[in-house]
């Protein structure tokens, strides 16, 4: 194998363990779908195969003829942190709330800050 392999499978492996680790750091229940879910995002593509078999929560969403998954905020967040990394080195979108958008007009404007 060459460097550049041996680099990017130690870097696969980094990320594999990162999630590992941070599904045991984040306390379950992991509120995904129906109203209030809990802040969560879609991961690049190639990271979410990386995750497959890892038995990660998620919630499937379906968008037209396909589905995107969908997965809790915090752990990709605690992923990122410790592996040391920017949240959007993972995400592909993030999904901050489940309210009625009716709720959402009688809020004020948040900032959030995502990638801390």
């Amino acid at each position: 194998m060459g460097i550049k392999s041996d680099e990017r499978k130690d870097r696969r492996d980094r990320i594999r363990n990162a999630f590992s680790d941070a599904l045991k750091l984040e306390m379950p229940p992991f509120n995904l779908k129906g109203r209030g879910y809990e802040p969560r995002t879609t991961l690049k593509a190639h990271i979410s195969r990386l995750l497959t078999d890892l038995g990660l929560p998620y919630v499937s969403v379906v968008q037209g003829p396909s589905a995107r998954h969908y997965y809790p905020l915090r752990l990709v967040s605690r992923a990122a942190q410790l592996m040391n990394v920017d949240t959007s080195e993972f995400t592909s979108t993030i999904n901050v709330s489940g309210k009625d958008q009716d709720d959402q007009q009688n809020e004020e404007p948040r900032n959030l800050e995502l990638f801390c």
